[in-house]
């Protein structure tokens, strides 16, 4: 009896000390992933990135449109018209017959019953200031585009960190109640052998029963956790959380890959929102010169090339009833009656231009103290963690102090499964003081690149 129990202290202690080890076993086909890796595999299958980067496309393809505007457009047209009834214009008679009264009039069928035209035009502004204006624009946009890309992808690598880590934490808790649960099952199994024999009453062995499903129902709650952990760090990464895949997150053991985060935003002197605070800033600047502009005339010039066709029987074929026709003009046209409504329009957008200025403003402010109430974070939850640590160390040194002394005799069975249990209990806290220190090494690189 006693070599048994032993056998089952020596097998649960190498459980203990080595679950990890034993949890690393993945089934084939399953994920293993560092935090980078999955940052990583997030931006390339992770919807809401997917369609950023279709926003970007789509800034840049209005950009592009806009510079295309200056481009001269050129159409060709063909028209055929049947004419039902011919129309009649008066004339001097005067001019066909000079023996005409002063006020003779004849009256002139100025057309046939058949007409035709075709030809080319072309048409190009030589001076647009509302044109010329909205070409830069499309561009500043575009770079609203871009900024609103890299700020979704700041979010998402700290939200894909976050649950990262969530999972990883809340594997390891599952594995802690597991080994609880399997320890509470041999406690039990004990009790009741040693309340057959006597040793011990009723009270203690309905003790160890109430321990027992304690534990089982610690697990089942671990075990809803992981699953909510593990099926939104899939989402993020564009899996099908119904789908079973099987996952191992590298990268527990230190905080490394937290400063790969960092190397992975973009070097730029000024963060992401007040870069795009700026770019509404200059788009702001731009409609209130492109406003101003508005009272200049616009420039234009036209060509047409192409030949007219007049006859009274349908003969479109006929080469000597077709007659070229061909034109250039400048064209000037000068806006009067918007002066009122284009007054009030500066006088929004000068408002406006106060507005994102008081928001520059306020969002530098506000940085500087998300920064300073994240790095007072950092510092804090680092200290919980050494401490944590420190805590850790001390109970495993001790678990193993009592691991001597009940191999020498000297220590009940039920002791050691107490020290056993709050040996579990300083790493489930190490743990999670360990998860808390990481996520705030993300808030602050997020912090600083936002």
């Amino acid at each position: 009896m006693t070599k048994r129990i032993y056998s089952f202290v020596t097998l649960l202690t190498l459980l203990t000390f080595t679950a990890d080890s034993l949890r690393a076993q993945e089934p084939e086909g399953g994920l293993r992933l560092t935090l980078t890796e999955a940052q990583q595999m997030a931006l390339k299958n992770n919807p809401t990135m997917r369609i950023s980067e279709l926003e970007v496309d789509l800034a840049r393809n209005n950009a592009e449109k806009s510079r295309q505007q200056r481009i001269p457009q050129l159409y060709g047209d063909v028209n055929l018209q049947r004419n039902l009834i011919l129309p009649t214009t008066p004339v001097p008679a005067r001019a066909f017959d000079p023996s005409a009264g002063e006020d003779e009039l004849i009256h002139l069928r100025f057309t046939t019953k058949w007409t035709a035209n075709t030809g080319i035009n072309a048409s190009v502004d030589l001076f647009n200031p509302e044109q010329a204006g909205s070409i830069q624009r499309a561009s500043l946009e575009a770079g609203l585009s871009e900024a609103d890309r890299r700020l979704t992808e700041n979010q998402l690598m700290f939200e894909v960190g976050n649950a990262f880590y969530a999972c990883m934490i809340a594997d390891e808790q599952l594995r802690l109640a597991e080994m609880d649960t399997l320890t509470r099952r041999k406690i039990l199994d004990m009790h009741e052998r040693q309340f057959e024999k006597g040793r011990i009453n009723r009270a203690d062995l309905n003790l160890a029963k109430t321990e027992l499903n304690n534990s089982r129902m610690l697990l089942s709650e671990s075990q809803m956790i992981y699953d909510n952990a593990k099926d939104k760090l899939l989402v993020f990464l564009g899996i099908a959380p119904d789908q079973a895949v099987a996952i191992r997150l590298i990268g527990e053991a230190d905080f490394t890959e937290t400063k790969e985060l960092a190397a992975h935003n973009e070097a730029n002197d000024e963060p992401v929102t007040l870069q795009r605070l700026r770019r509404e800033q200059a788009i702001n600047i731009l409609d209130y010169k492109i406003a101003g502009r508005s009272f200049l005339p616009v420039v234009s010039l036209n060509g047409y090339y192409g030949a007219n066709y007049f006859d009274n029987r349908f003969d479109i074929f006929k080469s000597g009833n077709w007659y070229g026709n061909s034109f250039v003009n400048v064209g000037v046209r000068i806006p009067l009656s918007d002066h009122l409504l284009r007054k009030k329009e500066l006088a929004r957008l000068k408002i406006h231009e106060e507005i994102i200025s008081e928001n520059i403003k306020s969002a530098t402010l506000e940085r500087q103290q998300t920064i300073q109430e994240a790095e007072r974070d950092v510092r804090y939850n680092q200290s919980l963690y050494y401490a944590r640590k420190e805590n850790l160390d001390m109970a495993e040194e001790t678990t193993r102090i009592i691991q001597l002394q009940y191999d020498s005799g000297r220590l009940l069975l039920s002791d050691y499964y107490q020290q056993l249990y709050q040996f579990q209990k300083e790493r489930a806290a190490y743990l999670e003081s360990k998860y808390r220190l990481l996520i705030s090494k993300l808030s602050l690189e997020k912090a600083k690149s936002d």
